[in-house]
């Protein structure tokens, strides 16, 4: 199977296993991805957790301070919950209109997916050697 080294999957591997090589059998491709892309969510999550650490909380009290707000802590953590939620929703959506659906001029063929490959191999007890071109 061939593996453009353009895709995002390929970057996403190098990038996170810049001290060992890069797996060239499937399964064992589609295992380090899946890793690196928990990795990813579980240091997004910890991004936001940062934000709402170091940002939210020093303007809440300085809200409070200032008598805007009279919440309590329930209160607080639902509207920072409930703001994420939005917040994400958006850029979301933002991602989608504007960075995924981009109309192209001319778009090239498209690869076989990653995942459903990995699939098919599995149910076949065979992983195919990758190549990187």
């Amino acid at each position: 199977m061939i593996i453009n080294k353009n895709s995002w999957h390929y970057k996403l591997v190098c990038h996170f296993s810049s001290g060992w090589a890069v797996p060239d059998s499937l399964c064992p491709y589609v295992r380090a991805l899946i890793l690196y892309m928990l990795l990813c969510v579980v240091m997004a999550f910890g991004a936001i957790a940062l934000v709402v650490v170091f940002i939210w909380g020093p303007i809440q009290t300085w809200l409070g301070w200032a008598g805007l707000m009279q919440l309590n802590e329930n209160q607080y953590t639902a509207g920072i919950v409930v703001h994420g939620i939005y917040v994400m929703g958006f850029l979301s959506w933002l991602t989608k209109k504007f960075w995924i659906d981009k109309p192209t001029k001319t778009s090239p063929p498209k690869e076989p997916s990653i995942f459903m490959e990995y699939l098919k191999a599995k149910k076949q007890k065979l992983c195919p050697m990758l190549t990187f071109k």
